[in-house]
């Protein structure tokens, strides 16, 4: 054998020596990055799941505010209809007093809210 081909074994040996610790530098920086990565996504997906039972009891709590809010407006209609039909019982009697001469005193308007 010839000195150069010694020295050329020599260097790929080397060379393939300096690639495989790379390699497992490389290796190693991997796993690492992968428990990383790992651990992150764990965090992810519990914040995710908070972040979705949050989400379901706000709907919720939405819906019972649209029901309460229709259930203030039926009642709100509801006394609208009823001050229109006691207004018009007192337009009534107001004119049948009017009527048969009855003159009562003015009765103190209560203050609307």
């Amino acid at each position: 054998m010839s000195r150069f081909s010694l020295s050329a074994l020599a260097k790929l040996t080397l060379s393939a020596l300096s690639g495989t610790v790379e390699t497992a530098k490389q290796t190693a920086w991997l796993k690492k990055h992968n428990e990383e990565l790992r651990k992150s996504n764990e965090e992810l997906r519990k914040y995710n799941e908070r972040l979705r039972k949050s989400n379901e009891e706000f709907a919720k709590s939405n819906e019972e505010f649209a029901k309460s809010n229709e259930a203030l407006k039926q009642n709100g209609s509801d006394l609208r209809n009823e001050n229109e039909r006691l207004a018009e019982l007192l337009s009534k009697i107001d004119g049948s007093f009017s009527k048969h001469g009855i003159n009562l005193p003015l009765a103190n308007k209560p203050k609307q809210p």
